[in-house]
């Protein structure tokens, strides 16, 4: 007795995929909608009228021991290296230390060298 192999026909199972792909966005959009409604009502909770106001010593350059300096701009900060980098002064007086402009340091370095 032989036996006939039938082979079966190549094809996509569409209906459960689509069915899947249905499924997934529900849930997906279950959870976004639960995750909102979450987001909110703790939201609520925490600020129910909205920001409160800003504490009295705000905006104040010290509070306690802590120094509120304002950002430099960069300008600001680059201009103050510069102008350190161009001249003369003390590092520290008791041991004798100086700074010189840096023109100047490279000139004695090269000097040195000859």
């Amino acid at each position: 007795m032989s036996k006939i192999i039938v082979q079966e026909r190549d094809r996509i199972p569409a209906t459960k995929i689509i069915v899947i792909a249905l499924a997934s966005i529900v849930i997906f959009a279950i959870g976004v909608i639960l995750a909102t409604w979450m987001l909110s009502a703790r939201t609520q909770k925490l600020q129910p009228h909205g920001p409160g106001p800003l504490p009295a010593l705000a905006g104040q350059p010290e509070i306690g021991i802590v120094d509120q300096s304002l950002f430099e701009t960069p300008s600001d900060f680059q201009d103050r290296q510069r102008e350190r980098l161009d001249s003369y002064g003390w590092v520290d007086r008791a041991r004798g230390q100086v700074h010189i402009p840096v023109e100047r340091a490279m000139q004695l370095v090269i000097g040195e060298k000859r």
